[in-house]
């Protein structure tokens, strides 16, 4: 684990939203704080996008397999071909989290409106 910045505040809030259940009101006034310094840290102009490939990290590729929860990821047979030629993937990165993906997104480029959104 790492000491100080966005990973340990982003734990640190984790564990906070677990007393603030509890209705205490200071843990409560605490996760807020915590939030806002994390909207600031998170802000746009702090993100990139990039296209992620099947040469991309491979701690990438497997938080995208593991976080898809629209179409899971079955095989890496699968994920390759949600990475194969004719389609794409984006995802936001924080610098200070490098190689995990906060967001992500699959594009299947077509020359018609597709039928389906089935993954073969």
């Amino acid at each position: 684990k790492s000491v100080g910045g966005i990973r340990t505040s982003i734990e640190l809030r984790m564990d906070i939203q677990k007393l603030a259940d509890s209705s205490s009101s200071k843990a409560v006034q605490l996760d807020e704080c915590v939030q806002n310094w994390l909207a600031v840290a998170f802000c746009v102009d702090s993100l990139a996008l990039q296209q992620i490939t099947f040469d991309s990290g491979g701690s990438s590729l497997e938080i995208i397999a593991r976080a898809d929860t629209v179409h899971a990821v079955r095989s890496i047979s699968a994920l390759k071909k949600r990475l194969q030629k004719s389609r794409r993937c984006y995802a936001l990165f924080h610098p200070a989290l490098p190689n995990f993906p906060l967001a992500f997104i699959h594009v299947a480029l077509t020359s018609d409106l597709a039928n389906s959104m089935r993954y073969a």
